[in-house]
């Protein structure tokens, strides 16, 4: 896991560029004039073969390419081989020499070879080309600034701050959409204005000295949406299903396990991290170091549930430790500095502290549970699988379903709204259309709710199809702003998080199970369940109760936050045009009302991150 840099036509580059993110590579920086205006740099966080050849930018042998990477590829062993047989000689045991020989004996479609989370440019000397590409799921980020002819990427945008005549500029679609409907990262911009990154599965080939217009123009996608959903539904029995589950699970986990330096788990004792855990102790017993957050809040407090874990696989090195609220106006603003945007609760806080304690003891790897979420799960929304019930005749199995999942939830309520939900089309949206009413209508969207909207442009009904809905969160909703969360946090303490749900072999194969397979007799994951379930404790097995990295957010702001949250929202919404400023007070008469309360600590974030990086 690393930092990297390549900018050409900027004059006043220096190792300032990397210097600034020097939390992503501690062990070694290296920036390479390869022209007066064309720079290659690197920053190194050493993970696979800790010798200095490994160090980046890396030549070839001819030094006609270079090339800086950020990420892992855990098929690279079995990529040497075969590149071995085809003549290639290596001088290093890492990855990053493999990935460009890999380019070199295939081009851009050794794309498609790589199992990993990655981002590289390879800068071609003699033809002044650039190639640089994506991981699948954009699990490594990678972003672009352009000023007419000169161009620069980096890994995070607080690089471009470094160089000369950039000015950072609100990009206010993207920042009207992160506060009335919690989303970002859905397409190419940022909330930078003129600061684009490659979304999963792009790329982009370009001569330098050839650039006519945007780059955004030369954006090309090698994986996307469409490959997940040219998946055909598998024929097989649920027991075989259960069993290739397992098995995809069990390679993703063994490939990630991959390193030259040791490796933690992250436990929160949901079903989760719980099954990694597991799955971990199973493959390698007692080679673990498990980590769990916890809360004083008891109805936040997980660790009773992380602690049956620990004791059925008998794993001896386990670290818990208190999540706090101290300073916590202070925490956000350190952590949007290190996320260069908004965060969308105080949830990314705990987070961070959770990588901050991995660090302190001496971890670089961890393993975590990102991921399963959107490839697996509903993240809280069962009406697409019980749409899709209907509308493939399936009613017995509807009500069934319906009445088991909603026994224990305020059971005849639930049961009659549900009901009452499936009686209307399924042409409503998934995804309300109106938000709490605080934008001035002229920087409102005329399409309205991102979410419906991309989704429908994308072709994919969330409304009745449990594995749409999942390609569309894995996609575009919800997991590209958690990846984001998940490398800052990480990385601001030099922590490589590696995330075994993500394996793209692995999501292919459970976009081939029936939905049947992943909710059944009201119970969530049931796949996953059922394929572990000879590992993970009974009460976890049973767990149907989902935290996270839960705070006491809309306490603090009832109680001892509530005179300084009050004062921020008003100040916050007097310093963007796109506020409504007659709004405020129906906001503040609202605010500790759950919808209310999260979008003002959204504005007041939002507040905070402009004020930080000095945006306009």
């Amino acid at each position: 896991m690393c930092g990297i840099w390549f900018s050409s036509g900027f004059s006043n580059i220096s190792n300032k560029q990397l210097e600034i993110v020097s939390h992503r590579g501690p062990d070694y920086c290296n920036m390479i004039k390869i022209s007066n205006s064309i720079a290659i740099g690197h920053n190194r966080l050493s993970i696979i073969d800790l010798n200095p050849r490994s160090n980046q930018p890396m030549f070839s042998k001819d030094k006609n390419h270079i090339i800086v990477f950020n990420g892992e590829i855990y098929n690279y062993l079995e990529l040497r081989d075969e590149l071995e047989k085809l003549g290639h000689v290596f001088y290093s045991t890492g990855d990053t020499e493999v990935l460009l020989h890999s380019y070199l004996q295939w081009g851009k479609n050794c794309l498609h070879k790589f199992n990993g989370m990655f981002v590289f440019l390879i800068f071609e000397k003699s033809t002044n080309k650039i190639f640089v590409a994506r991981d699948r799921f954009g699990i490594k980020p990678i972003y672009f600034y352009q000023d007419g002819d000169k161009i620069a990427f980096g890994s995070e945008i607080k690089q471009f701050t470094t160089l000369k005549g950039f000015k950072p500029k609100i990009n206010i679609n993207r920042a009207v959409d992160f506060i009335s409907w919690k989303i970002f990262n859905h397409t190419n911009e940022t909330m930078f204005e003129n600061v684009y990154q490659l979304r999963g599965g792009q790329y982009i080939e370009i001569s330098i000295k050839s650039i006519n217009g945007s780059l955004l123009n030369n954006v090309d996608t090698w994986y996307s949406y469409n490959n997940l959903m040219d998946v055909e539904q598998n024929t097989f029995d649920e027991e075989q299903n259960i069993i290739n589950f397992r098995n995809y699970l069990k390679k993703s986990v063994e490939l990630r396990l991959r390193s030259d330096v040791p490796i933690a788990t992250a436990l929160s004792g949901g079903i989760d991290s719980s099954s990694l855990c597991s799955l971990v102790e199973n493959i390698s017993p007692n080679s673990q170091t498990v980590f769990s957050s916890r809360s004083k809040n008891p109805e936040l407090d997980e660790y009773a549930f992380a602690k049956d874990v620990i004791y059925k696989n008998n794993i001896k090195a386990h670290h818990q430790f208190f999540v706090e609220q101290k300073n916590i106006f202070d925490e956000i603003e350190d952590v949007v500095w290190y996320n260069d945007e908004p965060i969308a609760s105080t949830s990314i806080v705990a987070q961070s502290k959770l990588f901050k304690k991995i660090s302190s003891e001496k971890f670089k790897v961890v393993l975590n549970g990102q991921g399963a979420d959107e490839v697996i799960g509903t993240y809280g929304q069962i009406n697409p699988f019980y749409n899709e019930l209907k509308n493939k005749g399936l009613i017995s199995r509807l009500f069934r379903e319906v009445y088991l999942y909603n026994q224990n939830n305020n059971f005849v309520y639930r049961i009659l709204r549900t009901i009452k939900q499936l009686l209307t089309s399924n042409s409503n949206n998934l995804f309300p259309n109106s938000s709490i009413d605080i934008i001035n209508r002229s920087y409102l969207n005329n399409k309205l709710n991102p979410h419906n909207y991309l989704a429908s442009e994308m072709g994919l009904d969330i409304n009745a199809s449990l594995k749409d809905y999942n390609i569309f969160i894995l996609y575009t909703s919800s997991l590209p702003m958690l990846l984001q969360y998940d490398d800052r946090t990480s990385m601001r303490y030099s922590v490589e998080s590696r995330v075994p749900y993500l394996d793209y072999k692995f999501v292919e194969n459970v976009m081939s199970i029936s939905s049947l397979l992943k909710i059944n007799n009201g119970v969530n994951k049931y796949i996953l369940r059922q394929s572990l379930k000879d590992i993970i404790p009974n009460n976890i097995y049973n767990r149907r109760t989902k935290l996270g990295y839960a705070t006491d957010q809309l306490a603090w702001s009832k109680l001892e936050l509530k005179k300084e949250m009050i004062d921020r929202i008003k100040s916050a919404c007097y310093n963007y045009s796109f506020i409504n400023e007659n709004k405020i007070n129906y906001l503040l008469t609202n605010y500790e009302k759950p919808g209310f309360n999260s979008i003002c600590w959204r504005i007041v974030i939002f507040d905070i991150w402009a004020q930080r990086y000095g945006v306009v």
